[in-house]
């Protein structure tokens, strides 16, 4: 539950590591960009953009909505073999945009991964 939730995030704050993170009691809501409709400045051919996925060094989740078109790209596999500090990757029961078509799942779904050394003292395994 929400409330539950937070209490799981106010106990990380007081926890062994004492986490510096700020918890925020107020509703929140996903919204859309509008700068995600530019295209970026800067644009990288595929074996740089895998170098750079190759450097990334900290545990990494990826997240992504089942019927997103992103994941029908050929070079995904690739990407994500690139990833050497994946960890794990969650598939929601959504389109291209999870934050909007269903906030809740993805709100759990990062919550998980952001407490992944605390799981078993602080919160249930993500289920869809």
């Amino acid at each position: 539950s929400e409330a539950s939730l937070h209490q799981q995030a106010v106990r990380l704050t007081q926890g062994p590591n004492n986490l510096d993170v700020h918890v925020d009691t107020e509703p929140r809501q996903w919204r859309w960009d509008p700068r995600h409709r530019n295209k970026s400045a800067i644009s990288f051919s595929l074996p740089r953009f895998l170098d750079i996925l190759s450097h990334i060094e900290v545990p990494t989740h990826c997240i992504f909505g089942k019927e997103s078109w992103y994941l029908q790209l050929p070079d995904i596999p690739a990407r994500l073999k690139a990833i050497s500090s994946l960890q794990k990757q969650i598939h929601l029961p959504s389109g291209h945009s999870p934050h909007v078509e269903c906030p809740e799942l993805l709100s759990r779904a990062i919550y998980e991964c952001l407490s992944v050394p605390y799981r078993n003292q602080f919160s249930k395994p993500f289920t869809e």
